[in-house]
């Protein structure tokens, strides 16, 4: 019962941050993909008219500039997620009054991540998910939609997870900011550079789970070792 009151609270502070994310993203998503169906029938009408094909015109799958869009939104998500939910009480000195309440201390980490989750899933998974199908459906699009897109879109999403940790570790460290405070953002860092260029699928979820793992222990150990 204690872990559930942790996470509505942690939902309520994540509430207002997930609207507007549901926002900007179901908004600026929906007007690039209406954008890339307003292009196509300029290209298709002129491919016609000058007897060349529609793919001389458009090299790359109809929702392509969906991804920088979906990374954007991610990692801006992950920040403010990482202050709202671990820096501000380390700024307010709420801590204390947190971790002295007859609460495991694993539990106020784990309802932490749980909200954040929730979040991601809630504000960019679900609208993820529908403007993929609604791009996929026949007729959409000359060109296909393939599934991997939509396996990429989540892949980004995954990085503003992993930019959260890393902002949740370097909100808890207890070190100065010019020696080690920022070692959670330089690993966040660091796994999203090597997730996106991978070249598979696999090969980015297996980043991801490496740096995710580095860093959930980082922040399981810091939090627990600290004296608040």
């Amino acid at each position: 019962m204690k872990f559930t009151a942790l996470l509505k609270k942690e939902l309520r502070i994540c509430l207002p941050w997930q609207l507007l994310c549901i926002l900007v993203f179901g908004l600026f998503g929906t007007l690039l993909i209406k954008g890339t169906m307003l292009n196509q029938k300029h290209y298709l009408e002129r491919g016609y008219q000058e007897n060349h094909p529609y793919y001389n015109y458009v090299p790359h799958t109809p929702i392509y500039e969906t991804g920088p869009l979906i990374l954007m939104v991610a990692l801006a998500l992950g920040i403010v997620l990482g202050i709202v939910q671990f820096f501000l009480p380390e700024l307010f000195s709420k801590w204390a009054f947190t971790i002295h309440r007859s609460i495991n201390p694993q539990a106020i980490i784990w309802s932490k991540f749980a909200a954040a989750g929730v979040t991601f899933f809630a504000s960019m998974g679900l609208l993820w998910t529908l403007l993929y199908y609604y791009a996929a459906m026949p007729g959409r699009f000359y060109l296909p939609v393939f599934f991997r897109t939509y396996l990429e879109g989540w892949i980004y999403i995954l990085a503003g997870l992993i930019v959260y940790w890393g902002t949740a570790l370097s909100a808890i460290s207890t070190t100065h900011i010019y020696t080690t405070r920022l070692l959670g953002m330089a690993i966040a860092t660091g796994t999203i550079f090597f997730m996106i260029f991978q070249t598979s699928i696999t090969g980015a979820i297996t980043v991801a789970a490496v740096g995710a793992i580095i860093l959930i222990v980082q922040i399981f150990h810091t939090f627990l070792a600290r004296e608040f």
